[in-house]
C-alpha cells in the first residue's frame, strides 16, 4: 500500500524549520498540488522493467480531492481529502472541504466532549468545579507548563504532574476553610461562597483518599491485626458521591483540554483524536448537511472494535500470516479498493486517503504484495469511508 505522504516525499525545508524556532513539524512537502500523475503513480515516473508481473489501482477522485496540510492536522486533512473524493469534488471546487473546515469541526466536537466532562465532575463533585479549574491552570502556568505541549520541549504537564498540582491546589484552598476542619464539617455554613464549597468538598475527597491509603498501609502492617480495626472511613461531610474515583474523571477531562490546546496552536495538531473522533466528526459534517453524508468503518485489524460498526467483510490481520493469507488479505483490500461510492484509508502511520494500491514488486519473482502488517508494533488498522 502507498501513501500520498510516501509518494510526493514529505520533507523538513530549512526554512519551515527556522519558521518554528528550530523545531521540525509534520506537514505535507512543498510541492504543488497538481502532480504529473505517471511520475507519481509508477515507479521513477515509467513501467517497472524488473517485475514479472506488476498492476496498479488508483483512485483518482481522492487525488484531486486531497488537501495538503501545513501542519500535524493529518486527521482533519484526511476527513477533508475523504470527503471530497466521495462527493466527486476536486480541492479547488466549490464546496470542497478544506484543512481548516475540519479543524473546525474538530475543535466544536472536543469543546462539547470538554463541557460534558466538566459537567460529569460537577454533579459527582456536588458544587461547580470551574473555581479549582482555574486556580489550577493558574498553578501550571507558573510551573511553565502546558496541558497540550510538546513532550520533548519539556513543558507538557504529565497525567502525574497534573495530579499532584491539582492537589496542592484544592488542599491549599481548603485550608483557608475553617469549616472544613469542623466536626460539623458537612453542612456548609450559610455565607459559604461557591469557590469555598467546592474547595472544600474536593478538599475533603482528597482527605478521604489520604485517610483511605493510611488505613491500607497500616493493614499491612499490623500482623494477624482485624482488617476492619483499620478502616478509617471517610471524614464526615463527604462530597454527594463519597464513592467517586475522581482521578480518572479528572485526568480525562484534562487530557481533553490539552487535546484542545494543540487543536488550537498556530501550527495545529490533532494528534489527540482517535478513530472513534474522527467517525464523530463525518457525523457532525452529514448532520450539518441535507444533500451529503458518509460514515466510517473499521475495514482491517487485529480484531474488529468492540461496541463498533464494522464494513462488511472486515479482513482480520496478524503477524503470523502466511504468505497465502497475506495475498487473500491484499485482494480483500483491493476489492473494497475499487467498490464505487467509497474511499480506503490507512491510519497506521498516517491517516491520508489512500490513492492507489500496487505490488510491491523490488525484484523479478517476488509475488508478494505490499506488506500489510507493522514491523514495529505488528499492527495494522484499515478504515472505508462511505
Amino acid at each position: 500500500m502507498t501513501l500520498l505522504s510516501e509518494a510526493l516525499n514529505r520533507d523538513e525545508p530549512e526554512d519551515d524549520e527556522a519558521a518554528v524556532g528550530g523545531d521540525p513539524y509534520e506537514r505535507d512537502t512543498n510541492a504543488p498540488e497538481e502532480e504529473d500523475l505517471m511520475a507519481l503513480l509508477l515507479p521513477q515516473g515509467q513501467l517497472p522493467r524488473c517485475a514479472d508481473r506488476f498492476s496498479l489501482l488508483y483512485n483518482a477522485a481522492a487525488i484531486y480531492g486531497w488537501v495538503k496540510q501545513g501542519s500535524p492536522a493529518c486527521a482533519a486533512a484526511s476527513l477533508a481529502g475523504s470527503w471530497n473524493a466521495l462527493m466527486s469534488l476536486g480541492r479547488s471546487a466549490e464546496g470542497a472541504l478544506s484543512v481548516d473546515d475540519l479543524l473546525d469541526v474538530l475543535r466544536r466536537n472536543l469543546e462539547h466532549t470538554i463541557s460534558r466532562r466538566r459537567d460529569k465532575i460537577d454533579r459527582l463533585l456536588g458544587a461547580s468545579f470551574e473555581p479549582i479549574d482555574c486556580a489550577l491552570r493558574v498553578r501550571v502556568a507558573a510551573e511553565g507548563k502546558h496541558f497540550g505541549a510538546k513532550q520533548k520541549t519539556g513543558e507538557r504537564l504529565t497525567p502525574k504532574q497534573c495530579i499532584r498540582l491539582l492537589r496542592e491546589v484544592v488542599l491549599s484552598g481548603a485550608s483557608g476553610n475553617t469549616a472544613a476542619s469542623e466536626p460539623d464539617a458537612g453542612a456548609a455554613a450559610a455565607d459559604e461562597s461557591p469557590s469555598e464549597l467546592a474547595f472544600r468538598l474536593f478538599g475533603e475527597l482528597v482527605l478521604a483518599e489520604d485517610a483511605s491509603m493510611a488505613a491500607e498501609e497500616e493493614e499491612e502492617e499490623a500482623e494477624g491485626a482485624d482488617a476492619e480495626c483499620c478502616n478509617l472511613g471517610p471524614p464526615k461531610g463527604t462530597p454527594r458521591d463519597s464513592s467517586w474515583k475522581w482521578r480518572a474523571d479528572v485526568a480525562s477531562f484534562y487530557a481533553a483540554v490539552g487535546g484542545l490546546e494543540k487543536l488550537c496552536r498556530p501550527k495545529s495538531s490533532t494528534a489527540f483524536f482517535g478513530n472513534q473522533d474522527l467517525a464523530s466528526a463525518l457525523r457532525s459534517l452529514s448532520d450539518e448537511r441535507t444533500d451529503a453524508a458518509c460514515r466510517l468503518l473499521p475495514l482491517a485489524g487485529r480484531a474488529p472494535p468492540k461496541g463498533q460498526a464494522v464494513a462488511e467483510g472486515y479482513v482480520r490481520l496478524s503477524p503470523a500470516d502466511g504468505e497465502e493469507t497475506a495475498a487473500a488479505q491484499w485482494r480483500a483490500l483491493q476489492a473494497h479498493f475499487v467498490l464505487p461510492g467509497r474511499v480506503v484509508r490507512d491510519i497506521l502511520v498516517s491517516t491520508c486517503p489512500t490513492l492507489f494500491f500496487g505490488s510491491d514488486a523490488s525484484r523479478a519473482g517476488s509475488g508478494r504484495p505490499g506488506t500489510l502488517v507493522c514491523r514495529r508494533c505488528g499492527a495494522f488498522r484499515c478504515c472505508v469511508l462511505c
